[in-house]
């Protein structure tokens, strides 16, 4: 009996030192240090020791009024509850970081508390101090987790997926700059002849160097509008994909086209050659007037030009692709459109892709624009630093957040000849002229040869006739003939003359052949 004494208030030390960690973990609970997801944890888990820490009572009021000697029974409850117990104040006390601690980062309470914090902070260095403070109070002590998961997943799960459709076609080297030296000349290596001076081969290198510049998107919102939307967080979402989608825009933009600021302008990127800006070392250009002039074989001529090695990309808009698919056949005039991938298999290019930032081949917009854009991808060089970052800050004299999304980055082609770009041009305004003496002519039925006096600013010739009469220039003087017109009605039509150089400048003939007389 006095060794079940003994034993019995040895357990009662441990039952009180057992609650004693759980009344350690109700005060958590009570002082609000935990979300409200992570406190409806701990009261489960609360209650559920409670019910066991009474079952050792139990166990101990029977031990006491009992001779037998259960201690080995209870020594293994008292185990037990010794493990659960450490097990739920690890996961509570010891938190693995921001971004995984789904209680808090996923909750409404942690995009609230990080959007007060914002907006409670006066410059970036008071955001990084508070934001730790709540990060600290919440058992979150790893500095590194700067946003939370719903603002930094959007963020990284943006960048990742629009820039894997345009970035993955381009070399992301992953160096902050890059120097090329390509020799111009490209002779061939030479055998020598027994005998015969060796020839010397002269080297003319065309140097270039790509940097990388920071490209960013900024913007601002009144917090009157972050108070009514902040409870779901769709907002900070909606806000860090926007921001993202821009910025990846502008990289697509500035490489196909070029960035379209003025060159003094604060926000021009200049970090990022357009394929049309590359020198023609490395980039062949080529415009046409009319849309008359436009065809698959004007783009084919474009992209046979391209002499590196690589996978060939085309870019177009989507109206100037259907207008290339499209297949008139010779007999019977039906009308076919091919695929796009058709179409890329006859101009002999690996994928065409349609955007918005491409003029259509009808439009009326200026040379700057071009129509069509190809490219080897691969010999496009991509420099600096592509990871995406993102900032917040609350301006209290506006009351205004500001949000702003940046990345270092730069490119151009570095290989030779890997691009070719097609723009359209507005045609030149005439300045040439033509005039004829007399402006019409009539001739005999029974036919007859005829003079006409042309005064042309250059060369000219004849653009058009009736099959009835055949010409011959000579000098300022043309000779029309016709023969005996066996018709029996009189035939009558026009003769017209164009300068070869300025084919819009003409000059026309009224002729008629009278009828023969039966």
């Amino acid at each position: 009996m006095e060794k079940n004494t003994k034993k019995v208030k040895a357990f009662i030390a441990q039952r009180d030192a057992k609650t004693a960690v759980l009344n350690s973990l109700r005060k958590k609970v009570t002082e609000n240090t935990l979300s409200d997801e992570a406190k409806a944890d701990a009261e489960m888990l609360i209650a559920e020791k409670e019910a066991e820490i009474q079952a050792i009572k139990d166990l101990i009021a029977e031990l006491e009024a009992s001779e037998e000697d259960k201690s080995a029974e209870l020594l293994a409850k008292i185990a037990e509850l010794t493990a659960k117990v450490e097990e739920v104040e690890n996961s509570l006390t010891r938190p693995k970081g921001f971004l995984k601690v789904k209680n808090f980062a996923d909750s409404k309470d942690g995009i609230n508390a990080f959007l007060r914090t914002v907006q409670n902070s006066a410059s970036g260095t008071d955001f990084k101090e508070n934001w730790a403070k709540v990060l600290t109070a919440n058992g979150l002590t790893d500095a590194d987790y700067f946003l939370p998961a719903i603002i930094s997943d959007e963020i990284k799960d943006t960048w990742e997926t629009v820039s894997e459709n345009f970035l993955s076609l381009l070399d992301v080297t992953g160096l902050l700059t890059l120097k090329v030296h390509f020799e111009s000349k490209n002779d061939r290596a030479q055998g020598h002849k027994k005998g015969k001076v060796k020839a010397e081969q002269e080297l003319t290198f065309v140097p270039k160097e790509i940097r990388a510049q920071i490209i960013y998107k900024y913007i601002t919102i009144d917090r009157e509008t972050i108070e009514y939307e902040n409870s779901s967080g769709s907002l900070v979402r909606y806000i860090a994909k926007e921001l993202i989608l821009r910025i990846m825009d502008e990289i697509m933009g500035a490489v196909l086209i070029g960035d379209g600021r003025a060159a003094s302008a604060d926000g021009k990127i200049t970090k990022i050659e357009s394929i049309g800006a590359a020198s023609d070392f490395y980039s062949t250009k080529s415009t046409f007037t009319a849309d008359a002039n436009f065809n698959i074989e004007t783009v084919a001529t474009a992209v046979d030009s391209i002499e590196a090695d690589g996978d060939i990309v085309l870019f177009m808009s989507k109206k100037t692709a259907r207008f290339l698919r499209r297949h008139t056949y010779a007999t019977g005039g039906s009308v076919r459109y091919f695929s796009m991938t058709e179409l890329a298999e006859e101009l002999g290019v690996s994928q065409i892709i349609t955007t918005r930032k491409m003029a259509d081949y009808d439009s009326t917009v200026d040379a700057s624009t071009p129509v069509v854009v190809a490219f080897v991808g691969k010999a496009y060089k991509v420099v600096g630093d592509l990871t995406m970052t993102g900032f917040e800050n609350f301006v209290l004299a506006y009351n205004k957040n500001e949000y702003l999304t940046e990345t270092y980055v730069g490119g151009a082609l570095a290989e030779y000849k890997s691009g070719a770009v097609i723009s359209k041009v507005p045609a030149e305004a005439a300045t040439g002229t033509i005039t004829i003496v007399p402006t019409t002519a009539e001739f005999a039925a029974d036919g007859e040869a005829k003079v006409i006096t042309v005064t042309a600013s250059s060369a000219y010739e004849i653009a058009s006739k009736p099959d009835w009469l055949t010409g011959v220039i000579d000098g300022d003087e043309v000779t029309l003939t016709a023969d005996a017109n066996a018709t029996g009605e009189a035939l009558t039509g026009n003769v017209v003359f164009k300068l070869t150089a300025e084919p819009t400048v003409t000059a026309t003939l009224t002729v008629t052949q009278l009828a023969s007389e039966e």
